[in-house]
């Protein structure tokens, strides 16, 4: 909870949630154990998402200061990540 980045209540929902179902489509699964094969992967990163948000944001003029932002915060994500 102390770092900078801590998410919300409705990010764990969400994981959770996650966890639930990949436990409930695993052919192998020991019975109500949930195991690390359960788990998703760390993050979900769709590069055509990506991709087009950077284009439509590269068509709005007079927004370098944010535009330097958001790769800032990006950079940032990625490393931690890493």
């Amino acid at each position: 909870m102390s770092r900078k980045s801590f998410g919300n209540a409705g990010g764990v929902l969400n994981l959770v949630s996650e966890i639930f179902q990949n436990h409930a489509s695993r052919s192998d699964r020991s019975g109500k154990i949930i195991t690390m094969d359960d788990l998703p992967p760390l993050v979900h990163r769709d590069e055509r998402v990506l991709e087009k948000a950077r284009l439509e944001l590269d068509q709005m003029l007079g927004l370098g200061p944010v535009k330097e932002k958001l790769e800032e915060s990006l950079t940032a994500i990625e490393f931690d990540l890493e």
